[in-house]
């Protein structure tokens, strides 16, 4: 009886550990930034590179979490286990943002949130993203409101809601996170060509 029990509890041992060894680990993603090969807008009327600050990019909160958010149909959101962010989805939009301003603008001085300004700052950013989820094999939605503020004049110089729709090429979560990359590859080109536009009416003025 005693070795029946014994034999018992192995079993039971090997199963839990069968089980637990085949547990699917997370998969983890993070958006890339454009190419720096792309063309920069020329800011033909600037002796100097823009300086900008961004301001905290503000998130709902059913998206700024760990795990990777789709949405089925127009009322439901999944969010995956084992489909996760690299580090939050605010920080991981803000860094990719400013480095593609950086690349569109020509300018090394973009300024992140309790980042010291080394130079004197041409504009502010601020922005409030009310949707970057989709649905897999199918399209990413990107939805922003921004404003862009003229730091010499203290207003704002542009005021603009975005929502852009980008084809996910196929149905898998990396093909998912690069159509997201490239939708905010689009909302940064509108950013940077609103910021030279609001640069060459004030050096005409």
């Amino acid at each position: 009886m005693k070795k029946l029990t014994l034999r018992c509890l192995g079993l039971g041992i090997l199963v839990l550990t069968g089980g637990c060894a085949g547990t699917p680990s997370p998969n983890f993603y993070t958006l890339s930034s454009m190419s720096d090969q792309v063309n920069r807008l020329e800011i033909l009327t600037k002796t100097c590179p823009l300086s900008v600050a961004i301001a905290p990019i503000e998130f709902p909160d059913f998206l700024d979490r760990s795990q990777i958010v789709t949405r089925p149909s127009p009322n439901t959101l999944k969010m995956s286990e084992f489909h996760r962010w690299g580090g939050s989805l605010s920080s991981n939009f803000l860094r990719v943002l400013g480095e593609n301003l950086s690349i569109l603008l020509g300018t090394d001085r973009i300024f992140y949130p309790r980042q010291a300004k080394a130079f004197p700052i041409d504009y502010h950013l601020t922005l409030n993203v009310k949707a970057f989820e989709g649905e897999i094999g199918k399209e990413v939605v990107l939805d922003v409101d921004w404003v862009v503020i003229d730091q010499q004049h203290k207003e704002a110089a542009m005021m603009k809601n975005t929502v852009i729709l980008e084809p996910v090429q196929r149905s898998d979560y990396e093909s998912f996170v690069a159509a997201q990359s490239r939708a905010l590859a689009a909302l940064s080109h509108r950013i940077a060509s609103a910021m030279g536009q609001c640069s060459i009416r004030q050096n005409k003025k």
